[in-house]
C-alpha cells in the first residue's frame, strides 16, 4: 500500500514534533533554568550585601560615608581582577566534572560561609578587621562562581538558542532581587542574621541541584560537553595569554563590544545609583514613591527578559541590541528635557522592555565571537566590561551633579548619551561585517542575524 505524501507519518506527525520540542527543552534550557537557580540565589546574595553591608559598616563601626564606600568597593575590585582570569582558566581545565562545575564547587562554600558570617563578624571575629576577613573570603568566592556559572550556558545551549536561554538566567536573577528586597527585608526585622542564612542556603542548594543536572545532561562526557563544544590540544599555555589571544585573533569586533557593554552599563549604573536622588530632587517626591516608579522599569524588565532574547533570536542579536539601547537613549533623554512623574511612568515600560532587549543578547553576542573551547575567556571579558563601567560610572556621574551644583537631572543626559554611544559602537560593527567577512563578523553578525 502507498502512503500518501500528504498524510503525516510517525517520524513527521505530531507525536514526534512534541518529541522533538521535549528533546530541545531539555538540552537548551533545562540547563539554563538550573544555571538560573544559582543566579538566583547569587542575586539575592548581593541585593542583601548592597542593601545590609553599608549600615553594618556604620551601626556596628561608626565608619563615616568615604570608609564605607570603599569597603563596598571591593567587590568590584574583587571581581574586576579574578574574573577574567577565572575564566579563562576555566577553558583550559580538564577534570572528570568538567571544565566548570570544579570551580563553582571550590568557590561555593567561601561564598556561602562569608556571607553567613557577615551579621554576626562585629562580635564574634574581632571587630572590623575580622568583618572585612569575612567580606574577603565571601568576596573571592562570589568571584570565582559567576564566570564558570555563566560559562556553563554555552557549553549546553546551541547558539540560536542561547538568547532565549540567557533571557531565562536573567529572568531568575530578577526573581532573586524581589525575593531579596521584598521577602527577605520581613526575615530581617526580627532577625538581621536571617537573610544571610536564607541566602547562604539558597546558594548551596541551587549549587548542588545544578551540579546533579549537569552531570546527569552530560553523563559520561562532562568534560567535553556541549553542542559546540570539541575538545582542544592548542590552547596557550596559561590564562593571561588565552585572554590576549581572544582578543588578537578578534580585533575587529571585541574590542568595540567591550567598550558598548562599557557605555551602557555606565548609563544604566547611573540610573540605577542616583535615580532615587533624582526623583526626590527633581520632582520633589518621597523616596519610596520614586523606588516604585524604578520598580516598574525592572519589573517590565523582568518580564520581557525570554520574550526578548526570543526576539534576539529571530531578528539579529545586534540589529535587536541597538533598536533597544536608540529606545532607551531616545526616552532618557526626553525624560531630560521634559521632565514629569507622569512622562516616567509613561516612558518606565518601554525602558525595561528596551534594556531586556539589550541585556538578554548580549552575551550571547559576545560568545558568538569566539570558539566554544574560549567561551570562559569571552565570558570573563564581558564581565571586566560590566564591572569596569560599575566602578567608573557612580564616581564620574556624582563628580558631574556636584560640579553642576547638585542638577541630578544630568544624570538622565549622561545616560542617554551612554546609550547612544553604546549603540553607535554596536553599528560599527554591523556596517563593519556589511563589508567584511572575518571570522568574527561572520559569526557574530551574518550568522546571528
Amino acid at each position: 500500500m502507498i502512503q500518501d505524501p500528504n498524510q503525516p507519518t510517525a517520524l513527521t506527525g505530531p507525536r514526534h514534533r512534541l518529541r522533538e520540542a521535549a528533546q530541545a527543552v531539555r538540552l537548551h534550557y533545562v540547563p539554563a533554568v538550573a544555571i538560573g537557580l544559582c543566579y538566583l540565589a547569587i542575586t539575592m546574595m548581593w541585593t542583601l550585601y548592597a542593601a545590609y553591608v553599608p549600615v553594618f559598616l556604620d551601626a556596628d563601626f561608626g565608619l563615616r560615608a568615604t570608609a564605607i564606600g570603599a569597603v563596598m568597593m571591593l567587590d568590584n575590585l574583587a571581581s574586576l581582577f579574578m574574573q577574567p582570569w577565572i575564566g579563562a582558566r576555566s577553558d583550559r581545565l580538564r577534570s572528570r566534572l568538567g571544565r566548570r562545575l570544579p570551580i563553582i564547587l571550590i568557590g561555593m562554600p567561601f561564598a556561602a560561609l562569608g556571607f553567613v558570617l557577615i551579621p554576626t563578624a562585629a562580635q564574634s571575629l574581632g571587630g572590623l578587621p575580622g568583618f572585612i576577613l569575612v567580606v574577603t573570603i565571601m568576596l573571592i568566592g562570589m568571584s570565582a562562581i559567576r564566570v564558570p556559572l555563566f560559562a556553563l550556558m554555552p557549553d549546553f545551549t546551541a547558539s540560536k538558542h542561547r538568547s532565549t536561554a540567557n533571557g531565562i538566567i536573567n529572568l531568575f536573577g530578577g526573581l532573586g532581587t524581589l525575593i531579596a528586597a521584598l521577602g527577605l527585608g520581613v526575615v530581617y526585622r526580627i532577625n538581621r542574621a536571617g537573610p544571610f542564612w536564607v541566602a547562604g542556603g539558597t546558594l548551596i542548594v541551587t549549587v548542588l541541584i545544578l551540579v546533579v543536572v549537569i552531570r546527569k545532561l552530560a553523563g559520561d562526557s562532562l568534560s567535553n560537553a556541549g553542542p559546540d563544544h570539541a575538545a582542544s590540544d592548542d590552547l596557550p599555555s596559561n590564562s593571561l595569554r588565552m585572554l590576549r589571544d581572544l582578543l588578537v585573533e578578534n580585533w575587529r569586533g571585541i574590542p568595540l563590544l567591550l567598550l558598548a557593554i562599557f557605555f551602557y552599563t555606565f548609563g544604566i549604573n547611573a540610573v540605577e545609583t542616583f535615580f532615587i536622588l533624582y526623583s526626590r530632587k527633581t520632582f520633589e517626591i518621597r523616596e519610596e514613591q520614586g523606588l516604585a516608579i524604578l520598580g516598574v522599569f525592572f519589573l517590565s524588565y523582568l518580564l520581557a527578559s525570554v520574550p526578548a532574547g526570543i526576539i534576539g533570536e529571530r531578528r539579529g542579536r545586534l540589529r535587536v541590541m541597538i533598536v533597544g539601547l536608540v529606545v532607551i537613549s531616545v526616552l532618557i533623554g526626553l525624560g531630560y528635557w521634559l521632565a514629569t512623574v507622569p512622562l516616567l511612568l509613561l516612558f518606565m515600560p518601554v525602558g525595561g522592555l528596551a534594556w531586556a532587549l539589550v541585556n538578554s543578547n548580549a552575551l550571547p553576542v559576545i560568545l558568538s565571537t569566539t570558539s566554544p573551547t574560549r567561551s570562559g575567556s569571552a565570558v570573563g571579558l564581558f564581565l571586566f566590561a560590566t564591572t569596569m563601567a560599575s566602578i567608573v560610572s557612580p564616581i564620574a556621574n556624582g563628580w558631574l551633579v556636584e560640579t553642576s551644583g547638585g542638577n541630578y537631572n544630568l544624570i538622565m543626559l549622561t545616560t542617554s548619551l551612554a546609550a547612544a554611544a553604546g549603540a553607535f559602537c554596536l553599528l560599527g560593527i554591523r556596517l563593519r561585517g556589511a563589508g567584511r567577512q572575518s571570522d568574527l563578523v561572520g559569526v557574530a553578525v551574518n550568522s546571528e542575524q
